[in-house]
């Protein structure tokens, strides 16, 4: 299964956060990070949750910790971001997605609860079963949306 152009650059900026966090790793935290700042539908509905880009940037390199920003370090993924990428593709397969889209990444990510994207969302007082349970209400809606379009 492909990913969605937006998810590719997701995942690529993600690498890019870690770069500037000094990590050699992208965990869950870089991706949650970049996810915030999506122009796209995923990345207004995490700021609609209260996720703001800058906070959570913060708050991650809190977490995490902060290396040698800017060093050109060999960027591997960690266990939990294989997980939740095969996750993601899976939600794409069940809702019959020819691409891995980045509300796919989202939904993996409620479901991967020993992340530190989890200990992020766990800050703003959401827990992994609140962000399903709004991920899946937004696909709803974004189905809903559509068919209205195509009327």
């Amino acid at each position: 299964m492909r990913y969605h152009t937006l998810t590719a650059e997701l995942i690529q900026k993600a690498g890019q956060k870690a770069r500037e966090f000094g990590h050699s790793w992208v965990g869950c935290a870089h991706l949650l990070t970049a996810m915030t700042e999506l122009p796209d539908g995923t990345g207004q509905f995490l700021r609609s949750l209260g996720l703001d880009p800058m906070v959570t940037e913060a708050m991650a390199q809190l977490l995490c910790g902060v290396g040698t920003p800017g060093l050109p370090l060999p960027q591997g993924l960690t266990p939990n971001v294989r997980r939740v990428l095969r996750l993601a593709s899976r939600e794409a397969q069940q809702q019959n997605c020819r691409m891995i889209r980045t509300v796919h990444i989202l939904l993996a990510l409620s479901r991967v609860e020993d992340s530190s994207a989890a200990e992020l969302l766990k800050l703003y007082g959401i827990t992994p079963q609140l962000l399903f349970h709004h991920t899946v209400e937004y696909l709803e809606w974004e189905a809903e949306a559509s068919r209205n379009l195509k009327k």
